[in-house]
């Protein structure tokens, strides 16, 4: 999936401060909390991407919402970004603080789409042979997908693993529509 280079930019900028605080988890928790805040309360969303609103109406909504609930190292950032007008990039932004953070801890994450939801030991399982084939450690998230009909599909990092039955099955349907029945004796005719 394609990263907004500019959310990434500030990332960077913001993982670096935190390492500089001893803080990488906490304004990583913090900026989960106001991402989901925001993606969770339609209002704040729309009052805070509006372009017409004014910094500082959107600067003191961030305070009063936030004041208790984030450290202030994250406050001191949402002012920032508010200042930059970044604001509309804070979600794009905390995802990728988050991959900085893994990759800072040679973690990597795999997410996994399966018809049925995977058991304990079956995701015990994958997780250990993705461990393996990226030689780091891997977090797991699993969403089911029906329209597989069976096997799963893994996308870790840029790599696309797919091993579902509906990928199978079109590669069946493609093989027999390019292949040459003519050879073997098969023809149209009955």
């Amino acid at each position: 999936m394609l990263k907004n280079p500019i959310a990434m930019k500030y990332a960077q900028a913001i993982f670096e401060l935190a390492e500089d605080a001893q803080a990488v988890d906490e304004v990583g928790r913090d900026l989960t909390l106001v991402a989901d805040t925001i993606e969770g309360q339609r209002d704040l969303a729309i009052f805070l991407e509006h372009p017409s609103t004014p910094r500082d109406a959107k600067k003191e909504v961030i305070k009063e919402i936030f004041a208790r609930e984030v450290g202030e190292l994250t406050q001191k950032i949402l002012l920032y970004l508010i200042d930059k007008r970044r604001e509309t990039m804070i979600a794009d932004i905390v995802l990728a603080y988050k991959d900085l953070t893994y990759e800072a801890r040679g973690i990597v994450e795999a997410h996994v789409r399966s018809a049925m939801a995977l058991t304990e030991s079956e995701a015990a399982r994958l997780t250990q042979a993705l461990k393996k084939r990226s030689g780091k450690e891997v977090v797991l998230t699993q969403s089911i997908d029906p329209s597989l009909l069976g096997g799963l599909v893994v996308q870790m990092g840029d790599t696309l693993l797919d091993g579902s039955v509906k990928r199978q099955l079109a590669e069946m349907k493609d093989a027999l529509m390019q292949a040459d029945f003519g050879k073997s004796g098969v023809t149209d005719e009955l």
